[in-house]
């Protein structure tokens, strides 16, 4: 028979049920002692106490943190304070708090739902009918920052809980939890997540989310259309809501250290991110998306797994070949000015960079995914003059250039020759027109020379 609970914890929580203030070591005390196995049996098996707690939760942060800490105990808790309604009570309470500015408030009871959802399957199912798909979670969001990362949380758990249930409509409720966990956090231009610890932990709980939404469940095609159509407004100065989201998987994506190899059913999901990052970097117009997608690319295809760890098994560098990829960032690079253009040589159809990194975040791109793929050196072949546009990323300066946009075409063209000898012999074909000098060049007191005779290039002093 289990030891009887110790009454001073069981009158302090009594004390909690009714409203009153506790002592701060009293509660820190009883806070402690509800997360342990013994006294979450204790507490949750006291007649009427768990309800009262609830009960009180709408007015009482501490009734909140002791339901947080009970749910923290395991299933069997959670599943009691569910059954009292405690996943109502405490969206109510946060979006309540949201409305009065009480951030401690807003914090303890998305806490709790984290931890319900977390804890117990039937705690995830009240988690998702009262907080997600009520719109009380967003509610709250949107103005206590310091909650978006247990929200963020929490919408992932009963999310994975109910995937099986998870369509349209419940994407479209997922998405607009996004929305406003993205506004919440109000990542802006250039700022770093990481610098601080806070943000980056809430940061890192809205990537997971994304992730799993848009790759997980290869749905990057309705979030970027779905972000872009909910209403209402970021935080002044933060990026759009789909660029944020796209830099924040891109990172995800980065981050991930498990490796998974590709499991069959896993190719349809991996084929629908694809299909959404082909259209992104074929859109014609300027979009702030380009830059996060290209990032996005990069780092699928360089992942030895191709991203399955996170694309439900499937391959998305592959997915990416097989959708056109090459040839897509192919034809962003064409379409940009020539690196070093001959002396003399009319201007070009070419159009200015949307942003200073286009080219180099492009190559980088083709480089990876170069990398051991056959059917993306096929594709580098089957491109008009793909090896020559791809070895003239090689050349350093000029107009349209960029920082490493150099080394990344030198990984590429290393990249393309090792997947393919066919590339390696059309790139031995090309005949050098003629010699160009370079700056640094120069300045060492060097020049190039070509013997017209025989196509030698070589590297001798200035007269």
């Amino acid at each position: 028979m289990a030891a009887p609970p110790p009454a001073p914890a069981l009158a302090a929580a009594a004390a909690v049920a009714t409203g009153a203030s506790l002592p701060p070591d009293t509660l820190r005390d009883l806070l402690v002692y509800a997360a342990t196995d013994a006294g979450a049996a204790a507490l949750t098996g006291e007649a009427g106490l768990v309800p009262a707690l609830v009960a009180a939760a709408a007015s009482s942060p501490a009734a909140l943190r002791l339901l947080r800490n009970l749910c923290a105990a395991g299933e069997a808790a959670a599943d009691t304070v569910a059954a009292a309604g405690g996943a109502a009570a405490a969206a109510e309470a946060a979006s309540s708090a949201a409305e009065d500015a009480s951030t401690s408030a807003a914090v303890a009871a998305t806490q709790l739902l984290s931890n319900l959802a977390t804890a117990s399957p039937a705690g995830a199912a009240v988690v998702w009918e009262a907080a997600v798909a009520s719109g009380r979670l967003a509610e709250a969001v949107r103005v206590v920052g310091g909650a978006v990362g247990p929200a963020a949380r929490a919408a992932l758990a009963a999310a994975k809980r109910r995937q099986a249930l998870l369509d349209d409509e419940g994407t479209a409720l997922l998405i607009r939890v996004l929305a406003a966990l993205l506004d919440g956090l109000g990542l802006g231009a250039g700022a770093d997540a990481g610098a601080d610890p806070a943000t980056a932990a809430a940061a890192a709980a809205v990537a997971d989310l994304a992730a799993w939404l848009a790759l997980g469940r290869g749905r990057l095609a309705e979030v970027l259309r779905g972000l872009e159509e909910e209403g209402g407004e970021g935080r002044p100065g933060a990026l759009p809501r789909g660029e944020a989201a796209l830099r924040l998987v891109g990172h995800r994506v980065a981050d991930e250290g498990v490796y998974a190899p590709t499991a069959a059913g896993g190719e349809a999901t991996a084929d629908a991110v694809a299909a959404a990052l082909v259209a992104t970097i074929e859109a014609p117009t300027p979009a702030p998306l380009l830059e996060p997608a290209l990032h996005l690319a990069r780092e699928l295809a360089a992942r030895d797994d191709g991203g399955a760890a996170l694309l439900a098994g499937g391959d998305g560098g592959g997915a990416l070949v097989a959708r056109g990829a090459v040839a897509a960032l192919l034809t962003r690079v064409a379409s940009l000015p020539a690196l070093r253009p001959p002396d003399g040589a009319p201007a070009s159809a070419s159009r200015p960079l949307l942003y200073p990194g286009e080219r180099a975040d492009a190559v980088a791109a083709l480089a990876a995914l170069l990398h051991r793929r056959r059917a993306a050196a096929a594709a580098l072949l089957a491109f008009p003059s793909g090896p020559a546009l791809l070895l003239a990323q090689c050349a350093a300066g000029g107009p349209g250039g960029g920082a490493f946009v150099r080394e990344w075409g030198l990984y590429a063209v290393r990249n393309a020759t090792e997947a393919s000898d066919e590339v390696a012999t059309a790139l031995a074909a090309l005949v050098p027109v003629r010699a160009v000098d370079t700056p640094e060049l120069a300045a060492a007191g060097l020049r190039v020379q070509l013997d017209e005779g025989t196509g030698t290039v070589r590297v001798v002093p200035r007269e």
